[in-house]
């Protein structure tokens, strides 16, 4: 065997390994994404469960009851409840943007519309917040949430 034989057999050996280290990389990739993906609905599982632990908190269960059904508030109560709209919609808008990132699954995102519209939206005092505040959150979002009940609500 000469020289030249043994640079073949070399280079064929290379390729090998490439090729075999690709395959290990893109294994790699996909795990990577399935982690990502799963951290994510994790971090808003924890996100909403924080959350909701905040409301069950008598000092603002009551508060966010009054202003979700739209009655009127002290100025405090109106400053709870302006806090804790604004996380409500602050989470919201973040969980749309990472759906549209392709980190929540469509099935998760589609239970997400469903609370938004019809556990959220649907309370006229967290309209008129919406309204009060939706010019600090990206038109994507403002699009969505505004079809959520029926208007357009673009800044």
């Amino acid at each position: 065997m000469t020289i030249a034989d043994l640079a073949h057999i070399a280079d064929i050996a290379a390729a090998i390994g490439i090729i075999g280290s690709m395959i290990f990389v893109g294994v790699q990739l996909r795990q990577n994404t399935r982690t990502v993906r799963s951290s994510t609905l994790q971090q808003n599982t924890d996100h909403w469960q924080s959350y909701h632990a905040l409301l069950a908190d008598p000092k603002f269960v009551a508060t966010f009851a009054k202003g979700s059904r739209g009655n009127d508030l002290e100025q405090i109560e109106f400053g709870q409840f302006f806090l804790l709209c604004r996380a409500l919609l602050m989470g919201m808008e973040n969980q749309h943007y990472q759906f549209q990132q392709g980190l929540i699954d469509k099935q998760a995102y589609a239970g997400f519309e469903v609370v938004m519209k019809e556990q959220i939206a649907a309370f006229p005092g967290i309209r008129a917040m919406w309204q009060l505040t939706r010019h600090s959150y990206g038109a994507d979002f403002c699009e969505v949430f505004g079809s959520t009940h029926g208007r357009n609500t673009n800044p």
